[in-house]
């Protein structure tokens, strides 16, 4: 009776995928593919930090981009030839 139990313990411990080939060659494949989707994952989220470090230095000056914005505010307002909607900005 305790040589049977055991015998049945063994068996119901037994991984029958992995007597299967093509089931453990597939399990396998979805392993290494998964890892490698976790290693670009990874590397990703590191290019991240590190553009979100250096994100100041890609964006231009505050200052430089409100002397742009009011140089840009009075060549449209000021200038004759500038003016929307005057006869200088219209086809003839």
């Amino acid at each position: 009776m305790m040589g049977e139990k055991l015998q049945f313990d063994l068996k119901s411990n037994v991984d029958h995928s992995e007597l299967d080939f093509d089931f453990y060659i597939n399990r396998a494949r979805n392993d290494s593919k998964l890892i490698d989707e976790i290693k670009r994952l990874r590397e990703a989220k590191e290019e991240l930090r590190k553009f979100e470090r250096e994100i100041d230095t890609h964006l231009p000056k505050r200052q430089k981009l409100k002397e742009f914005r009011e140089f840009s505010k009075n060549l449209i307002e000021n200038e004759e030839g500038f003016i929307r909607g005057s006869a200088s900005s219209s086809r003839t």
